[in-house]
């Protein structure tokens, strides 16, 4: 996992001395090494700080971001768990130099056309390509979110950044959205889309496929698929005729493939917390030929689960490295959280994620498996067993909360009416079907959407690479 950076000058040369701060800005994000490149005469930066995890990337890190025929540069945060198979795609008979990704993902764009590139790749994301022959910078980022990317663009400079914080670092100046920061009192967490807590500042959509003309100075392509192009009615309802076993059969394929993508080259840790999800998790990463070292907070009273993980340990065969969660520790880190996002707290999981990647990077491990999505997508949630029937959205994460909490200034009526706007769009993807199904699915989709990448994905970079730790 790495932190990225991109400063373009619209009139004039980079401030070098500026740049720099940037990318030290992101050291957290890489302390292995760092990469950095100028062009357009300086006003071009493209930098990197660069957590090594495949490959040998320093024995060839001037040339690992450049594509062979020097035409592509590229800066990259993120994992591409297809990458060998897609360096088998590039036969022009020469061989890769690091073993890396990222080396692979560079050449790629001197044999596929620019918006191509995104849907060929699987695994977690957000890149900046520079075509030095159209002078078009392409960005993307993955479909569901993993990877955060945030972009920053006034009269005289864009910058592109893995996080808020850089930007608001470098730029000239940036001013608090008060509105945005008023709408966290109407949602049970911090939902953003793709704003942020800066008017200046906004966060790049998940899915996103853009290309910024350096010539024009604007984006001439902006583009971003949406979760919803995942939805397949037809597999939905051959999926409610099978039976209970074939489902489970196929659900145990399923992780069997994600767990053997997954899995590093490196040592590792894999979240352990007694849950179904993270349970489930570390139980597929121990089946692989690497197996994890588990890992676990303990809330003494908080969750009563935690206190049994003994009992797990022991039917499992296997120690699980835990840490106790005292009010005075989740208080400090809450207060870290603060400092490091320059962002209110999206989820009480913050802390939690802060807490236990600095433990993982205590014992020497850069990469920890978690159970990130699992809710959203599998319905883990007691509340997605009880919907209501209605046509207001039933989930109580991403829904509206009406409260006598209230500012003068500030109508929360318009903020109602985009989440209402959210339901209403996600709910359209299950017309047809049956409409309990529908709420269902719906409620799943909506909380994918916007809670997931908001909260727990959110939560999951920004605090694990707080720590140099690589969360999958």
């Amino acid at each position: 996992m790495c932190g990225i950076i991109v400063i373009y000058s619209k009139c004039g040369s980079l401030d070098r001395a500026v740049c720099q701060q940037a990318l030290d800005s992101l050291y957290h994000r890489g302390p292995d090494f760092f990469f950095c490149n100028t062009f357009l005469n300086d006003r071009l930066f493209i930098g990197q700080s660069i957590l090594s995890i495949t490959g040998s990337p320093k024995i060839n890190i001037k040339q690992y971001h450049t594509s062979r025929s020097g035409r592509f540069h590229i800066t990259f945060n993120g994992e591409i768990y297809n990458f060998n198979a897609l360096a088998s795609d590039i036969n022009d008979g020469k061989k890769f130099a690091t073993g890396t990704d990222t080396e692979v993902l560079v050449n790629l764009y001197d044999h596929n056309a620019s918006q191509d590139i995104p849907e060929k790749l699987e695994g977690m994301f957000a890149f900046a390509v520079y075509d030095q022959e159209q002078q078009v910078l392409s960005i993307a980022r993955d479909l569901i979110g993993e990877k955060g990317m945030y972009v920053y663009e006034d009269d005289s400079c864009l910058i592109i950044a893995s996080e808020a914080q850089t930007i608001i670092k470098t730029a000239k100046q940036v001013t608090h959205n008060i509105d945005l920061l008023k709408r966290y009192f109407y949602t049970r967490h911090f939902l953003t889309y793709t704003d942020t807590p800066y008017n200046e500042i906004s966060s790049v959509p998940p899915g996103a496929n853009w290309q910024y003309d350096l010539k024009q100075n604007r984006f001439v392509i902006k583009e971003s698929i949406s979760i919803g192009s995942l939805v397949d009615l037809d597999r939905l309802e051959t999926n409610r005729s099978k039976s209970f076993d074939e489902i489970v059969d196929e659900c145990d394929h399923v992780f069997q493939e994600n767990a053997k993508s997954l899995v590093p080259e490196t040592p590792y840790a894999s979240v352990f917390s007694g849950g179904v999800d993270s349970s489930l998790a570390s139980s597929y990463m121990l089946s692989q030929s690497n197996t994890p070292k588990l890992v676990a907070l303990s809330f003494p009273e908080k969750d009563e689960i935690s206190l049994k993980l003994d009992l797990f340990a022991r039917k499992m065969s296997q120690s699980i490295d835990i840490v106790q969660v005292t009010k005075e520790k989740f208080k400090n880190a809450l207060s870290e959280t603060y400092t490091h996002t320059l962002f209110p707290a999206h989820t009480h999981s913050f802390p939690s994620q802060k807490i236990l990647s600095k433990h993982v990077q205590g014992l020497g491990l850069k990469v920890m498996i978690g159970g990130d999505g699992a809710d959203e997508l599998f319905g883990g949630y007691d509340a997605y067993k009880n919907l209501v029937p209605g046509q207001d959205n039933p989930s109580p994460y991403t829904k509206f909360i009406e409260h006598d909490i209230g500012f003068f200034d500030f109508d929360a009526s318009a903020y109602k009416q985009k989440l209402d706007e959210s339901w209403r769009s996600i709910s359209s993807f299950y017309d047809g079907i049956d409409k309990n199904e529908a709420r269902l699915q719906s409620s799943l989709l909506i909380d994918t959407t916007l809670q997931l990448e908001a909260v727990g994905l959110r939560a999951s970079d920004l605090m694990s690479m707080a720590h140099s730790v690589e969360a999958r």
